[in-house]
Formats: structure tokens, C-alpha cells, sequence
């Protein structure tokens, strides 16, 4: 069940990203009242003497602080800002059992020219069920109203929808947004990543253990915001959790891996049908 719940859970994030059209918004950076109206409330600093308000008081003013948010705008509205990007999604479960739950999803994406390509690697293990592991890959190539699968041996499906069909489904895209899971976030400092400039910011999760006695022996959360958009650049999460603490017999031990990283921003892409989406089925 565990495997099933993670896989839809990636594949419906990996159709919102791959197959709609994800516009920028023109409020991703904010904007209201009188700066609506081109009227920018604007305050410098003025010295004793230089000039007066009407009042005759000396008009002292300071700059807007430009103050880091560290909530993270939603992952469409942030790609939907751009225009190309890759963007690699990888959640890795596993336990000392020997199952494994792993989904891997590659995204290249021009949002301009409405086209991507997508693979997923889903790898799955259940040591009580499986005689073996069972990898299997899907790549999405997504162009204007046209969608083919591939399963990654010898099928293409293609799909091509019409202009009422894709709105609706670029609709029911827009309905859906995520953000991964951050729990009091500590600012650790500025940096540059992925060749983006970034606020970096560490977090623990809450509450791990408060009903099942379970300990985190590794709770690290990382995340890296761009400064311009605030848009996630990359994004980290790694958990071991014990139903004991660490040294004790016979505890059952569960990993947890998320990964999000952002990466060759507006760098062009270029993503067409392959001929074999046209062949006819056989």
C-alpha cells in the first residue's frame, strides 16, 4: 500500500508539472493599493536642514527593509515564473526489512513554449510479497496539445487533445499546488545555489514519536529559497526513525529520503514528439 499512496502521489505531481501549462503570475512578487496604480510609496533619508514637511519638522524617512520570508510561494507558481528549468524530484523509502519505495522524476520544461519531457524510475521492493526488485520507467514527452508516454521498452501512447480540452485541463492543473513539508525554519544565511542567489534555511520536523514512542535519530531539513520569487531551488529532507533508541535490540528502523533540486533556469529546451508517439498500433 505504502508503494501505491507514494506513486500517485509523485505521478500526479509529475502530470501537473509535465503536461499543463503553468503561466507566470503577475502577483508572485506582490502588489496592492497604491503601488497598483504606478504610485510607489517611496522614503529616503533626509539630513536636519536639508528639507522640511509642510509642518515645518524635518522629514526623516528610512529605506523599505527588503525582510526574508521563509515560507516558500507554491512549486507552480514558482516554475510557472519561469521560463525553462530541469528540476529533479527523487523520495527514497526505505526499512531494515529490505523494502523499498523510490521514485525518481527528471523534468525538463520551456513553460514559453508550452513543452516538456519528463522521466520517472519507479523502484519498488516488498521482501514479504516480491521475489525480486521492480524497476520500471515512464518518459512523458508533452508538446502544445500532444502527450505521449512511453513505457519504457516498446510502447508509445499518444494522446492529442483539443484547445476546449487542454484549457480544461490546464483548469484542473491550476486547482493543485505543492509545498513540500517545513516545520520552523531557522535562517542559516545567504548563498548562491544552483547559480541562483538564495536564502538557505535549516528545520527539524515536530512531533516525531509522540504517538507511536518512535525516535528520530536523523531529522534534517535543508532548504534554499531564490531571493528573487522566493521560489524553491532546492529542497532536502533526511529521517531515521528507530521504534527505539539507537543501540537497542530489535528496533525497527525506517528511512526517509526527499530531494527537490532546481536547476538550469531559463536555460532553453527543446522537446519534441518522437516520430515512433505517429506509428499506428499494431
Amino acid at each position: 500500500m505504502k508503494r501505491f499512496k507514494l506513486l500517485a502521489f509523485v505521478v500526479i505531481l509529475v502530470f501537473i508539472l509535465s503536461a499543463c501549462d503553468l503561466p507566470a503570475l503577475s502577483g508572485l512578487f506582490g502588489s496592492s493599493g497604491d503601488e497598483e496604480n504606478g504610485n510607489q510609496p517611496q522614503v529616503v533619508v533626509v539630513e536636519p536642514g536639508q528639507e522640511l514637511n509642510e509642518s515645518g519638522e524635518d522629514q526623516v524617512v528610512s529605506e523599505p527593509k527588503n525582510e526574508r520570508d521563509p515560507n516558500p510561494v507554491g512549486l507552480q507558481d514558482g516554475l510557472g515564473s519561469l521560463d525553462s528549468y530541469k528540476l529533479l524530484i527523487s523520495v527514497k523509502s526505505h526499512d531494515e526489512k529490505g523494502s523499498i519505495n523510490d521514485i525518481i522524476s527528471n523534468i525538463q520544461r520551456s513553460v514559453v513554449d508550452k513543452a516538456a519531457y519528463t522521466e520517472v524510475t519507479s523502484t519498488s521492493f516488498d521482501p514479504e510479497n516480491d521475489e525480486e526488485v521492480d524497476t520500471s520507467t515512464t518518459i512523458i514527452y508533452s508538446a502544445g496539445n500532444a502527450m505521449c508516454t512511453f513505457d519504457g521498452e516498446d510502447s508509445y501512447d499518444l494522446e492529442e487533445y483539443s484547445d476546449q480540452e487542454k484549457e480544461l485541463r490546464d483548469i484542473f492543473a491550476k486547482m493543485v499546488d505543492f509545498i513540500p513539508l517545513i516545520e520552523d525554519p531557522v535562517f542559516v544565511g545567504e548563498e548562491n545555489m544552483n547559480g541562483i542567489a538564495c536564502n538557505h534555511y535549516s528545520f527539524k520536523l515536530n512531533g516525531i514519536g509522540d504517538t507511536s514512542g518512535s525516535v528520530a535519530s536523523i531529522n534534517d531539513g535543508q532548504y534554499w529559497l531564490a531571493v528573487d520569487g522566493n521560489y524553491i531551488v532546492r529542497y532536502s529532507l533526511n529521517l531515521e526513525v528507530r521504534s527505539a533508541a539507537e543501540g537497542t535490540e530489535g528496533a525497527e528502523v525506517s528511512t526517509l529520503e526527499a530531494f527537490l533540486d532546481l536547476t538550469d533556469v531559463n536555460v532553453p529546451v527543446s522537446v519534441t514528439l518522437p516520430a515512433e508517439c505517429y506509428l499506428p498500433k499494431e
